[in-house]
């Protein structure tokens, strides 16, 4: 949670410099509070894993320090000369990689890989295409005008980003605070301009998961009724539900409906004010209904 005010009441408690508190530091596996007949339970219906990091407060260390190795100080790397940048396009992939193994991200990280890609210049991708190299090839004029096009799209494309990227970082530092739209928050003209041409390629955006954080969780839930007039809830494969389920491994695909039903829950106010986004749920009720969809 970060040092908040809690942190800081628990710092006071520590110390004693306030009599009304007190602080402890133990697992839940330890706290008397818990019945241990439910921890019992628990360690038998978890994995190892998750026991440990649930109820024993532990994690994998190196893990972690690997994590943070190449998100914090990997990505500077990009930056260097050419063996840097090559090492750490060697390492974002492995740790791309890795995600692939443990987490269900779609194809994100493939996108990701591709674009680590690029990191590699010519000379080193030459010892693993050396052979088609050098059955390629091409006249100065034509390697001069592919040489001019290079540089002229990548600074487009540099100018575009710049601005896009100025734009957004503008408008959360504004405040991400839902439905609200000012005149101060519209952008101009050419932001206007310059945002529809980056929309083309849809990989200049504000989009990040949980970028907005809420305080409650709503659901939408979609239940059916049988002939004997009891009703079922209908159960989404990949929507997270009940917590004693392993999450399913669906790499490379994409659940977006199951995800959608997820977080178009949290806008569920603006969807009943909204009479696209009813006609839009009431056409997919009906095709649950009619065609009886193995969800």
């Amino acid at each position: 949670m970060g040092r908040n005010h809690f942190y800081d009441l628990y710092r006071d408690a520590e110390i004693g410099d306030d009599p009304d508190f007190k602080s402890w530091h133990f697992t839940s596996y330890n706290n008397d509070l818990l019945n241990a007949e439910e921890i019992d339970r628990a360690k038998r219906s978890m994995s190892s894993y998750a026991f440990r990091q649930e109820f024993m407060a532990s994690f994998d260390k190196l893990s972690l320090v690997f994590t943070y190795f190449c998100e914090l100080f990997v990505p500077f790397l990009i930056f260097l000369p050419r063996r840097a940048s090559r090492f750490s396009g060697i390492i974002l992939i492995t740790f791309q990689f890795l995600i692939i193994l443990t987490g269900n991200y779609g194809f994100f990280n493939l996108l990701t890989i591709i674009i680590c890609f690029t990191l590699f210049d010519d000379q080193y991708l030459k010892h693993f295409l050396s052979k088609w190299a050098e059955n390629h090839n091409t006249s100065e004029n034509i390697e001069l005008y592919h040489e001019k096009l290079k540089y002229i799209i990548s600074i487009l494309v540099l100018l575009c980003f710049i601005s896009t990227t100025i734009f957004f970082v503008k408008r959360d530092l504004r405040g991400s605070v839902l439905n609200q739209v000012t005149t101060s928050n519209q952008p101009s003209a050419f932001e206007k301009k310059i945002l529809e041409i980056a929309q083309v390629s849809r990989s200049m955006n504000a989009y990040g998961l949980f970028r907005v954080m809420t305080k409650t969780r709503p659901e939408i839930k979609i239940e059916l009724q049988s002939e004997n007039g009891e009703w079922h809830p209908v159960i989404f494969k990949y929507k997270p539900g009940d917590e004693r389920k392993r999450p399913l491994f669906f790499f490379p695909h994409m659940p977006r409906l199951d995800w959608q039903i997820w977080f178009e829950a949290l806008y569920y106010e603006r969807l009943l004010s909204d009479p696209f986004a009813i006609s839009t749920y009431q056409n997919f009720l009906s095709t649950i209904v009619i065609k009886d969809l193995d969800i």
